[in-house]
C-alpha cells in the first residue's frame, strides 16, 4: 500500500509554514510513477512557496514492489546516531519489522517482515537497481520463496 501524509511544516531556511506532502511508504506496482519520482530526487521534497528553498524530508521511508516480492526501508541516519526510541520501536533486536501481532501478512508477502535497511536515499535507489537487474537476469526463475 501508499501511504500518503500531509503536515505543516517549516522551511529550514526562512520559517515560512506551509502544507507539504511525504510519502511514509510506496507500493510502485500500484503507484509505478513513484518509482520514477524517486529516482528523479522529487520524492518526500520540501519546496518553500516563499523563498524557494528545497529540502528533502528526512523521514522513515519504505519502498514496495510487489510484483518482484522486495522491500527496502529507508532509516535516517540520525535516528541511529541518537538512539531514538523510534528504532526499538519500529524494530526487533534482529532486524525484522516490529509488526503487531493482530497483522497478518499474506504468506507470499513473507518477505515484508525483514525489508532491506538502507541509511540514505541514494543507497535505497542503488538497492532498487540492485534488486530490478537481478530481477530481469533471472526472470526465467520467478520462483518466490
Amino acid at each position: 500500500m501508499t501511504i500518503r501524509e500531509e503536515q505543516i511544516m517549516g522551511c529550514p531556511s526562512c520559517g515560512h509554514k506551509q502544507k507539504v506532502g511525504f510519502y511514509q511508504a510506496i507500493n510502485v506496482k500500484l503507484n509505478p510513477e513513484l518509482k520514477e519520482r524517486l529516482f528523479r530526487g522529487e520524492l518526500n521534497l520540501y519546496k518553500c512557496e516563499k523563498c524557494g528553498n528545497r529540502a528533502v524530508v528526512d523521514l522513515v521511508f519504505l519502498y514496495h514492489d510487489a510484483d518482484k516480492h522486495f522491500c527496502v526501508q529507508y532509516c535516517p541516519f540520525d535516528l541511529v546516531a541518537q538512539r531514538s526510541d523510534k528504532l526499538s520501536n519500529m524494530y526487533t533486536v534482529e532486524g525484522k519489522l516490529n509488526i503487531p501481532a493482530n497483522i497478518r501478512l499474506p504468506e507470499t508477502a513473507h518477505y515484508m517482515y525483514e525489508p532491506h535497511i538502507v541509511l540514505s536515499l541514494d543507497e535505497m535507489i542503488r538497492y532498487v537497481q540492485f534488486r530490478e537487474a537481478l530481477y530481469e537476469k533471472h526472470a526465467d526463475k520467478k520462483k518466490w520463496h
